[in-house]
């Protein structure tokens, strides 16, 4: 059985280089995180790795998603010779 552990997060939601960080080091440590919320992460333990995270807020993708389609639809009414 895969032992869990939870942890306070160390910086506040929106700064994403400081968590990516965090999590990186603790999968060092040999703590993968599992899921995370605004004020605690969930990390199982594992072999000690590092690895390497990224992150995107929820919002960003749907936006860029619009965006892309508005760029494809935009191209393919009016395409540029």
């Amino acid at each position: 059985m895969t032992k869990c552990k939870r942890k306070l997060l160390p910086a506040e939601p929106y700064e994403i280089d400081a968590l990516e960080s965090w999590f990186s080091d603790l999968s060092a440590e040999g703590l993968h995180v599992q899921k995370a919320n605004a004020l605690f992460a969930t990390f199982a333990e594992g072999e000690k790795k590092r690895l390497l995270f990224r992150m995107e807020p929820k919002q960003a993708g749907a936006l860029l998603e619009k965006k892309a389609w508005k760029l494809f639809l935009s191209t393919a009414i009016h395409p540029q010779s």
